[in-house]
């Protein structure tokens, strides 16, 4: 992870500015895959008081890219609230791309259940979709065996000789077509 401290309006000393590199390394711990961090440190002389000193970040993460910007009257608290401020957006990140893993997950299980029903059931067979996935890796000829045998529209499967998804569906001239990635 690269971190980058600027700083502008002011002159800033190495302690200070070994504080902000040592501030955002701990926000490594929220999430592992943050690429980059740049930290701009900031004086306003026409601000109050309260407001003068500025800590603005930007993380550069998988996914994503999080903004906080944080005004306090020492620059070591605007730093501290910076730090705050960035971890809980982490957080917030990574909760956001477990939970949309998980949907997707849940979404491709259902997928797989419903297509890979045991042949010889005596009850009724749930209604199938317009499409069968097959998650086990087969080659061109399986698949188009698949398609004809179940009368579906296409297939999606992982090729056996590439590992990618592939889908087969039969052309109106009477062949089948292939899209590869």
């Amino acid at each position: 992870m690269n971190i980058t401290v600027k700083a502008l309006h002011i002159d800033i000393t190495p302690a200070i500015k070994e504080y902000a590199h040592k501030k955002m390394e701990k926000l490594q711990k929220f999430f592992d895959n943050t690429q980059e961090i740049i930290v701009e440190l900031d004086y306003y002389h026409n601000a109050q008081e309260s407001q003068r000193h500025m800590a603005a970040g930007i993380i550069h993460a998988s996914q994503g890219t999080i903004h906080g910007e944080e005004r306090a009257a020492d620059l070591h608290a605007a730093i501290d609230a910076l730090s705050d401020k960035l971890g809980l957006q982490l957080k917030k990140h990574k909760e956001k791309l477990r939970d949309n893993t998980r949907r997707g997950a849940t979404k491709l299980g259902e997928l797989m259940s419903d297509s890979l029903e045991p042949e010889h059931q005596e009850t009724p067979q749930k209604e199938r979709p317009d499409y069968l996935y097959v998650p086990k890796p087969m080659d061109t000829e399986e698949a188009i065996t698949l398609i004809e045998e179940r009368e579906t529209p296409f297939i999606m499967f992982r090729n056996l000789k590439t590992e990618k998804i592939n889908v087969v569906y039969p052309l109106s001239t009477g062949g089948f077509g292939l899209i590869e990635p």
